[in-house]
């Protein structure tokens, strides 16, 4: 079966209350520990400025692509799913399609997305697309240190907090990352 043929089937449009009980089916089997699109479900929904857009298969949602316009020109393509029983047909690959001329119809000159860097299908899909990687995260893990091996100051974490943002904001800037990503922060 082409390509051609299997997009015929595959229809995309805004989602609805109705999908969530699918949708959140087939999220459920995202990673090993479960999935925060039930968090958000709502929130995206609604989401007047973006869309949310359903992929289906029969009439059975298959994926999920949640576009988030973060100013009149740019949008942040976030929450791509698709089932795992639809993968390898091309769902992602119109669902993108399909979320890229929403955020085009809705002013963006520019869309974005973020992904783990072991992610690589989505990495391939979004190439093929003409997306550039601007960054990288890397994440490292260490053991605590023990009790003898603390410095003679306790450090504590804390969360930042809304009077800390201007100060993180100037740090950012001044990073070492400032001119690795691309004008993001």
């Amino acid at each position: 079966m082409s390509d051609a043929t299997i997009d015929e089937t595959i229809e995309v449009r805004p989602a609805c209350e109705d999908d969530r009980e699918a949708v959140l089916a087939f999220c459920a089997r995202t990673w090993d520990d479960g999935d925060y699109i039930h968090y958000v479900w709502e929130d995206w929904l609604n989401d007047i400025s973006g869309a949310l857009l359903v992929a289906t298969l029969a009439g059975r949602p298959v994926g999920l692509a949640h576009l988030r316009m973060m100013s009149a020109e740019e949008g942040w393509i976030e929450g791509v799913r698709v089932d795992p029983e639809a993968r390898r047909r091309g769902v992602a690959r119109v669902l993108i399609s399909r979320t890229l001329v929403t955020a085009h119809e809705r002013g963006a000159t520019v869309a974005r997305y973020f992904t783990s860097s072991d992610n690589v299908a989505s990495q391939q899909l979004f190439d093929r697309f003409g997306f550039t990687r601007v960054a990288e995260v890397l994440h490292f893990t260490a053991d605590a240190l023990g009790a003898d091996e603390r410095a003679e100051e306790e450090i504590a974490l804390a969360r930042a907090t809304e009077q800390d943002a201007e100060r993180l904001w100037e740090w950012l800037e001044r990073s070492n990352l400032a001119p690795l990503n691309g004008g993001l922060e």
